[in-house]
């Protein structure tokens, strides 16, 4: 459709960008931003969210019929400021306990491997290194363990619009 097409563009043309060297030269080419119109249930929301995730991009879905005549109906801009910080806070702590789950795994493996070899002809580095490679590869000669990961990252605080700077 039209939509994919022009932020497929837009998505290419801030590669480009990036890519460009010499920084002052990038400065120049300011990117463009996209304008998504069009009826309830076309896809917009689908097409930015589907594009934040692709550039890693926080996003926040603002209605703008939900900020207008400010403090009688709408809400305010702090909502929408929220949001966004919300948002960012979400997709950085997904990236953190996927970072985190990573190096857990590579050292319960570890661990699972030398306990598996905890006979002392066993306990050698190459030992611990092929059972560490059986155990990566999921090979049915080696065990077959799961961990849960609890997360005790917690969510921050919410913004009080008394306290200026919170």
């Amino acid at each position: 459709t039209d939509a994919k097409r022009v932020v497929a563009i837009a998505v290419r043309d801030r590669w480009r960008r990036q890519q460009i060297a010499d920084a002052g030269l990038r400065k120049e080419l300011l990117p463009t931003n996209i304008l998504l119109e069009g009826p309830s249930g076309c896809g917009k929301t689908e097409i930015a969210r589907r594009l934040a995730d692709v550039i890693g991009a926080p996003l926040v879905k603002v209605v703008a019929t939900k900020y207008t005549e400010v403090g009688f109906i709408g809400e305010d801009t702090q909502t929408m400021i929220h949001e966004l910080a919300e948002s960012s806070y979400d997709m950085e702590r997904k990236r953190v306990m996927s970072e985190v789950q990573v190096e857990a795994r590579q050292l319960a493996i570890e661990a699972v491997a030398r306990a598996y070899l905890c006979t002392p002809e066993g306990t050698g580095e190459d030992s611990v290194a092929s059972a560490k490679d059986l155990i990566e590869k999921e090979d049915p000669r080696a065990m077959s363990i799961e961990i849960e990961i609890e997360s005790h990252l917690t969510h921050p605080a919410p913004l009080d619009p008394s306290r200026p700077g919170s």
